[in-house]
């Protein structure tokens, strides 16, 4: 009979060490689990904060972030007009090259045509002179005649 009230002794004892093991993995698991979630609502505020604060801070994003449609036309938008900058600057740069190398000709064939342009001035200039010391050759011949026609005219 000891041997009997010994091994129910030990099997009770042993029962009870399970239920105690079992409950303080119970309390281990659930305070784990508290834990947990404890540090990921911790977490999840402090980053809310951070999004709040930075979002704060940056108006316009947060305006683009709450409207994605307008973000998405605004920024096709802006990348059209910045490939259309950056296709526009070798055009530029072929013509600034064009002037540079034309500009040495341009500026000889001015100086050439300012003096042709001179000595075609020069020319007609010269033609008028002419022709008016024609005119007034021949208005001094027609004087010369007019006052031999007088004196030869009886009073």
């Amino acid at each position: 009979m000891l041997s009997n009230i010994t091994n129910y002794t030990i099997n009770n004892s042993l029962e009870t060490g399970k239920n105690m093991l079992k409950e303080l993995g119970d309390r281990a698991i659930n305070s784990s689990n508290n834990l947990t979630d404890a540090m990921s609502k911790n977490v999840q505020s402090s980053l809310e904060s951070l999004w709040n604060n930075w979002i704060g801070n940056h108006p316009l994003i947060g305006f683009f972030v709450s409207h994605p449609l307008i973000f998405i036309i605004v920024m096709i938008t802006l990348v059209l007009t910045i490939w259309g900058v950056i296709q526009m600057i070798p055009s530029l740069l072929v013509r600034l090259w064009l002037s540079v190398f034309k500009s040495p000709f341009i500026l000889g064939k001015s100086l050439l045509k300012n003096n042709q342009q001179d000595t075609l001035k020069e020319e007609f200039y010269q033609l008028i002179l002419n022709k008016l010391d024609a005119i007034e050759s021949k208005q001094n011949q027609l004087e010369q005649q007019l006052s031999q026609s007088k004196n030869q005219q009886p009073d």
